[in-house]
């Protein structure tokens, strides 16, 4: 850690007051934060030519990373540019410097398109687009049977096969056979996650997977009229449901397997307030609950079913409640962190998680920071 001055370094993990007054809690997000630090290997500095980032990041998907620059003059064939230099697969990272860490890396990965664009009474432009180290995986679609495993064991396996370490926390029985079919490799992990309840990232070359509720992260306290430059909040029981069952066939013992969880009767985090399913039980005007079965071949035991009914029934409690805001530029808002909304009414204001961030940066706007965020339940 780094001190800009006399000043007590804050603990990165400990929660950071978005809305407090004092100038301390204030500085690191919106006075020292002037522009993202963008390093393409090879290249001794692009930062005079640079005119914007964007940065984008949602669960379970690659991080990319959109560059802009002021071309070269084209009309000079024989000077070296910007644009003979940058070439595909070159390593990029993206920092913000903070007080209380040397940098915060936004973003990490390679080069995978390049472009040239021109308006009329304009100078050109040069993009570069990057995406992160789950890429290579959505580029690779394949067909197989893993037979005997665990959907951790099938997480592992198909990280190992991409050159990414893993440190797997994901819990789930043996399953007979985890079939991809016709799938890429990243759609195989979606799949996995779903069924399991558990989102996956990448850390340097790392492939991390934890449950949805053990994935730690930052933590932030928001201030609805201090901290947010746009919002809107909306709770929406309309995707809500009081049942949900899941039933398959077991081809081993030849027989039906079936659970059925009751979404309302799941653990909620303290503060979460009231979530969709209770509300539906509250308001329904027949006898007969709302609900969903989903049947396949895929749970081949009674265990395997309970399971999957109870992430499924999990993910949709989930997005109940739906946050999209817009910030000063906060390199702390990323995937996973945890946030206390104050000042929004009994109603919206708790905890969130956020679920997508989009980082931008230009030289009109400055460093701004778009987010989305889910909570279980509303207050009241």
């Amino acid at each position: 850690m780094t001190n800009d001055g006399n000043r007590p370094v804050r603990n990165p993990s400990t929660p950071l007051r978005m809305g407090a007054t004092s100038m301390e809690a204030r500085t690191p997000e919106r006075l020292l934060v002037m522009r993202p630090e963008v390093t393409i290997e090879g290249l001794d500095s692009v930062e005079e030519s640079l005119l914007a980032v964007v940065v984008e990041e949602r669960v379970n998907t690659p991080t990319s990373a959109r560059m802009f620059f002021q071309a070269p003059d084209l009309a000079d064939p024989g000077r070296p540019s910007l644009e003979d230099q940058i070439e595909f697969g070159r390593p990029v990272s993206i920092t913000v410097p903070l007080t209380d860490v040397s940098a915060r890396r936004l973003f990490r990965g390679r080069i995978y398109g390049l472009g040239l664009s021109r308006d009329s009474g304009s100078a050109p432009l040069l993009e570069a687009t990057a995406f992160g180290a789950l890429q290579p995986l959505a580029m690779t679609r394949r067909s197989r049977a893993l037979h005997a495993v665990t959907v951790a064991e099938a997480m592992r396996l198909t990280a190992s096969e991409h050159g990414l370490r893993s440190d797997v926390s994901v819990d789930g029985p043996p399953r007979e056979a985890i079939v991809q079919a016709n799938q890429s490799d990243l759609a195989f992990l979606q799949e996995l996650a779903r069924e399991s309840g558990s989102e996956f990232w990448v850390e340097g070359e790392v492939l991390l997977a934890r449950a949805r509720s053990e994935r730690s992260g930052p933590r932030l306290e928001i201030d609805f009229a201090a901290d947010l430059l746009s919002c809107r909040f909306f709770a929406d029981l309309t995707a809500q449901r009081e049942r949900l069952s899941v039933r398959g066939w077991s081809v081993q013992d030849k027989v039906p397997v079936a659970a059925t969880v009751a979404p309302a009767d799941l653990a909620m985090e303290p503060g979460s307030g009231v979530s969709g399913p209770v509300y539906l039980e509250r308001i329904r005007e027949s006898s007969l609950p709302s609900g969903e079965t989903l049947v396949g071949l895929g749970p081949e035991s009674d265990e395997v079913a309970a399971k999957l009914s109870r992430t499924r029934a999990e993910a949709n409690a989930w997005e109940f409640v739906a946050l999209r805001a817009s910030t000063r530029g906060n390199a702390r808002l990323r995937v996973g962190t945890r946030l206390a909304i104050r000042g929004a009414g009994s109603r919206f204001e708790g905890g969130y998680r956020v679920t997508s961030a989009r980082h931008t940066f230009d030289l009109k706007s400055g460093f701004q920071t778009e987010f989305e965020a889910n909570r279980i339940g509303v207050g009241r």
